[in-house]
C-alpha cells in the first residue's frame, strides 16, 4: 500500500488526502486524474485558494457594513461546511480566521443589544409620559413616533418584561382612545338631536301673546347656547334652520303680506327706513306663507319697494363716504350730486350687463342648469338697470 506525503497532505492508493487538524481527521478528497498527481494536487489547492479569497472578501464586507449582525448565520454556516470542503490548504489558518470574526461579531451584537436596551428603557419613560398627555391629537403623535423608533431599534438583552410593558403601554392608550371618541361620537349624536329638537320646538311656536311668545324664544335661545358641540358641517344647516325657525316666530300673529307691505310703504313715505328694518321686512314676508294670486302680488311689490329703498341707501352712503360734509349742503347740490353718482353706477352696470350678454353668446352651453344660472345673472342686472334708471328720473323730477 504506495503513499505518498506533501505538504497539505497525502496521496494512498491513487487517492488524494487532506490532511486533518484540530478536531477533523485527514480527510479523503479526491483521486488522482490520468496518472498526473501535479495537476491533481494543484486543482485542489485551486479550490482551498478560492475558498480563502471568498472569505477575505466577506471580512472586507463586514468591515464596512454598520450591521454586521446580518452576517452571523453565514459565518457560522462556511465554518460548519469547511471541514467537508474539498482542497487543499491551511484550513486551520482560515477557521481561526471565521472563529475570530464570529466572535467579534457576537461581541458586536452583544453591544448593540445592551445600547439598545438603553434606547428602549428610555422610549419606554417617553411612552407612559406620553400616554398620559390630556390632548388626545398631541398624545397620539407622540406615542406613533415612539412606536416608530422602538421598532427600528434592534433587539435588546433578554428583558421580555420591559417588551411587554411597552406594548401593553399603547394598546391600552390607544383602546382608551378608541372609547373616547366613541363616547364623544355618542355626544355628538345626542346633542344633534337635542338641537333639532330645539328646531322642532321653534317651528311650532304659536302663541298670540307677544311678550310670552318673546320668553319662549330666548329660552330656546339658551338652550341652544347650552347645548354640546357638534361637528361644523352638521351644524351651519342646523344653526341656519333653527335662526330661520326663530325669525318665523317673532312675526305678529295675524299679520299679512298686504299689512306688512302697507307698513312699508307708509314708512317711506315720510324716510328712507334702514337697511336694518328693511331686512327685518324681507324676514317677516319669507316667514308668511303666501296662498293667493293677491298675496303673490303684494309680496312682489313689497320686495321692489324694499330694494328700491337699499338702492337708496346705498347711494346716499356713497355720497357721504364720496363728499365731504354731503348731508349738510343743500337739498339742490345733494340731489345733483346724487344725479352724477346714479350716472356713473348705471354706465358700470350697463358695461357689466354687455359683458355678461358677450359671454352667454360665447358660452353657449347644452348644459341646461349653466344656461339658466347665465339667463338669471343677465336678468338680475337689467333688473338693476331698470331700478336705477327710475331712481335717475325720480331724481331728475326733483330738479
Amino acid at each position: 500500500m504506495s503513499r505518498s506525503d506533501f505538504e497539505e497532505g497525502f496521496i494512498k492508493d491513487n487517492s488524494i488526502y487532506r490532511k486533518g487538524w484540530r478536531r477533523h481527521p485527514d480527510r479523503k478528497i479526491g483521486e488522482v486524474k490520468g496518472g498526473d498527481s501535479k495537476i491533481s494536487i494543484e486543482y485542489f489547492r485551486d479550490r482551498f485558494s478560492r475558498l480563502r479569497t471568498k472569505i477575505s472578501n466577506l471580512n472586507q464586507r463586514i468591515d464596512s457594513e454598520p450591521n454586521k449582525g446580518s452576517f452571523l448565520m453565514s459565518l457560522l454556516h462556511m465554518r460548519e461546511n469547511l471541514s467537508s470542503h474539498d482542497g487543499l490548504g491551511d484550513y486551520e489558518k482560515l477557521e481561526r480566521q471565521l472563529d475570530q470574526l464570529i466572535d467579534t461579531i457576537r461581541e458586536t451584537i452583544r453591544k448593540n443589544r445592551l445600547r439598545n436596551l438603553e434606547i428602549k428603557t428610555s422610549l419606554l419613560q417617553e411612552v407612559k409620559e406620553a400616554a398620559n398627555e390630556v390632548n388626545w391629537r398631541t398624545a397620539s403623535q407622540l406615542i406613533n413616533e415612539i412606536r416608530s423608533k422602538w421598532i427600528r431599534t434592534g433587539n435588546m438583552t433578554e428583558n421580555a418584561r420591559i417588551e411587554e410593558e411597552f406594548w401593553e403601554i399603547i394598546n391600552d392608550f390607544f383602546e382608551r382612545r378608541r372609547s373616547f371618541y366613541e363616547d364623544k361620537k355618542k355626544l355628538a349624536t345626542h346633542y344633534e338631536a337635542t338641537y333639532r329638537d330645539l328646531i322642532s320646538q321653534a317651528e311650532k311656536l304659536e302663541t298670540t301673546d307677544l311678550k310670552k311668545r318673546k320668553e319662549q324664544i330666548n329660552d330656546l335661545k339658551t338652550k341652544w347656547r347650552d347645548n354640546g358641540p357638534v361637528s361644523s358641517e352638521i351644524y351651519k344647516p342646523l344653526v341656519k334652520s333653527f335662526h330661520d325657525a326663530l325669525k318665523a316666530g317673532m312675526a305678529r300673529p295675524g299679520e299679512s303680506i298686504a299689512s306688512i307691505f302697507t307698513e312699508i310703504r307708509d314708512a317711506c313715505k315720510e324716510k328712507t327706513p334702514g337697511n336694518r328694518v328693511l331686512n327685518a321686512y324681507q324676514v317677516k314676508i319669507k316667514s308668511l306663507k303666501t296662498l293667493s294670486e293677491k298675496d303673490r302680488e303684494f309680496r312682489k311689490e313689497a320686495f321692489d319697494l324694499i330694494f328700491r329703498c337699499l338702492e337708496l341707501n346705498f347711494i346716499n352712503n356713497q355720497c357721504e363716504k364720496r363728499y365731504k360734509k354731503f348731508n349738510e349742503k343743500p337739498q339742490k347740490e345733494q340731489n345733483d350730486l346724487k344725479i352724477d353718482l346714479v350716472k356713473e353706477l348705471l354706465d358700470r352696470d350697463k358695461s357689466d350687463l354687455s359683458i355678461f350678454e358677450l359671454n352667454m353668446e360665447k358660452f353657449n352651453s347644452r348644459d341646461k342648469e349653466i344656461t339658466k344660472m347665465m339667463e338669471k345673472k343677465v336678468m338680475r342686472q337689467k333688473q338693476k338697470i331698470a331700478l336705477k334708471e327710475s331712481i335717475l328720473g325720480e331724481l331728475k323730477g326733483n330738479k
